[in-house]
């Protein structure tokens, strides 16, 4: 059995916070909650290996670094972390200043909906890992030739109806 993913979640808002850490812990994921950028950069660069993805409001407050920031420096530490970014506004900005291949999540959003992008996202950097390690996947075993612990499927694609419904 392999470990469930564990997702660094950055939002400055702490209802909004603790309500998609209780929503992505019902999901079966691990969750790792920080509420300010500075934190978030630091998190990042002790333990990089520890995330198995990256989730960041744009806006997080007016001092010191924003989600773009937390992207960036997650993408420059791990080049296939997913990265999704939360938004009520900033829209606009995301092809400008965004990581490629991430995702952007616009608030209001159904819980639902977030847990599935989440997961897609960790489905596609875990196809994309196994491409660049030129791995074997053999039906119903898995993935030989390299570790993919860090990449899981999460289980909110079993149980996505839990949430939010």
């Amino acid at each position: 059995m392999t470990a469930p993913p564990v997702l660094l979640l950055v939002e400055d808002h702490d209802f909004v916070l603790e309500f998609l850490q209780c929503m992505f812990l019902e999901a079966g994921n691990d969750v790792v909650g920080i509420n300010d950028g500075v934190a978030a950069l630091t998190a990042l660069r002790t333990d990089i290996d520890g995330f198995s993805a990256v989730m960041a409001d744009i806006q997080l407050g007016s001092r010191g670094p924003g989600g773009w920031d937390v992207g960036q420096q997650a993408r420059s530490l791990a080049p296939r972390l997913p990265i999704v970014y939360l938004t009520g506004n900033d829209m606009h900005d995301w092809l400008a200043r965004s990581v490629a291949k991430s995702a952007l999540v616009s608030k209001p959003f159904r819980s639902d909906y977030l847990i599935q992008v989440v997961a897609n996202e960790l489905v596609e950097a875990t196809r994309s890992c196994v491409r660049a390690q030129q791995a074997t996947i053999l039906p119903g075993v898995g993935v030989r030739n390299g570790s993919m612990a860090r990449h899981s499927l999460p289980q909110a694609l079993a149980g996505r109806g839990r949430v939010g419904t």
